[in-house]
């Protein structure tokens, strides 16, 4: 979801932050389904409802700390440069973790 918000910073006009959507969209699509067959297929099923309410926690929990930290980064850096910010945090976040070498490594149990 990086794209639309680098694409708002760069001053875009309204038609490339909506082309911006798309790939994005179907990036997120492509990862939430990857990540719940994962899940399915290294967690044990005993553990997945724990696993996927830690998930859901920590999707959650940051939202309020990024509201209140947004005002007050628009004031200091500007709407561009917050969603410069905000774009590349998105960015290295979805990037990340493909730098772990058991990430990397990861293949499709079959039993």
């Amino acid at each position: 979801m990086a794209l639309p918000g680098l694409a708002m910073a760069a001053g875009a006009p309204l038609p490339v932050i909506a082309a911006a959507v798309v790939p994005a969209a179907a990036g997120l699509a492509v990862a939430a389904v990857t990540w719940r067959s994962l899940v399915q297929r290294h967690i044990p099923e005993s553990q997945q409802g724990r696993v996927a309410a830690w998930v859901n926690l920590g999707e959650i929990a940051l939202a309020p700390l990024a509201y209140l930290l947004v005002g007050p980064a628009v004031a200091a850096l500007g709407l561009r440069g917050t969603l410069l910010v905000c774009g590349l945090g998105i960015l290295a976040a979805a990037t990340a973790p493909l730098a772990h070498p058991d990430v990397r490594k990861l293949t499709l149990r079959t039993s």
